[in-house]
């Protein structure tokens, strides 16, 4: 688990964008099982919004309201006192409106919420790049300008080739991610199951595929067959495990 500083400390450099894609999305797990460093964020996210704005001349007058005072009555003579946006309630409903479209509502609640992105880990040759690794990496080229069935092609053109069973693992794990990506989830969930049918199959792949077809079936409301998986993930005890632990809780 994340400590207490190193959440707050993810938490400003996530609002200054400095996080990247998995930092991200291991910021998030934390943050659904914290609802104080949740709040936290929303809190910041508010006040950023309204220094943005022009509301704070120096950060001496920067106030710190929790979002759950939404309700806290301003005397006249305090309200006049200082700027009247700091203590209306219109500007904290402001706030919440910024939040809303900044953060979809699935991420402030105990919705079951899939990964967004599944991303491309193509194992690289020390040296030069290898036809196979070549055919993959065209693939994902193709699938980012939104030609899938070139991308297929390609697959099907490095198939061909002399490949061990780890390479052929890989590629099959990058033809699932490129369907899921794409949004094709019915025929990413295909892919993945048939990697995690596999009777040779090493546990990082194993635990991958599961999570991934996990994923996969959330997006086509198969839970009960995704809460199958992710206990499987949890008992692989992989570098799926403690996400995959947090997104159970949803179920």
């Amino acid at each position: 688990m994340i400590n207490n500083n190193d959440i707050k400390f993810s938490i400003h450099e996530f609002l200054e964008g400095n996080l990247s894609e998995s930092q991200t999305e291991e910021l998030w797990a934390e943050l659904l099982a914290s609802p104080d460093d949740l709040e936290y964020l929303e809190t910041l996210t508010t006040l950023k919004s309204m220094g943005q704005n022009g509301a704070f001349s120096s950060i001496d007058e920067t106030p710190v309201y929790s979002l759950n005072n939404k309700t806290e009555q301003v005397h006249t003579g305090f309200f006049s006192s200082i700027r009247p946006y700091l203590v209306a309630a219109s500007i904290l409903i402001a706030g919440m409106l910024v939040l809303y479209n900044a953060f979809p509502p699935a991420n402030f609640t105990s919705e079951i919420t899939p990964i967004s992105v599944i991303e491309y880990d193509i194992e690289r040759s020390a040296e030069v790049a290898t036809q196979f690794e070549y055919h993959l990496q065209q693939a994902v080229s193709y699938t980012a300008s939104g030609d899938l069935n070139t991308a297929i092609s390609e697959l099907e053109t490095a198939r061909e080739l002399e490949l061990s069973d780890l390479q052929l693992t890989e590629l099959e794990i990058v033809h699932g991610t490129i369907y899921y990506n794409s949004g094709e989830f019915a025929n990413a969930s295909i892919v993945f199951t048939s990697i995690s049918n596999k009777d040779q199959i090493d546990t990082h792949n194993l635990e991958k595929s599961l999570w991934y077809l996990a994923n996969s079936q959330i997006h086509l409301n198969q839970l009960e067959e995704a809460r199958d998986n992710i206990k499987q993930v949890i008992e692989l005890d992989g570098a799926f495990s403690r996400i995959a632990k947090n997104m159970i809780e949803s179920f």
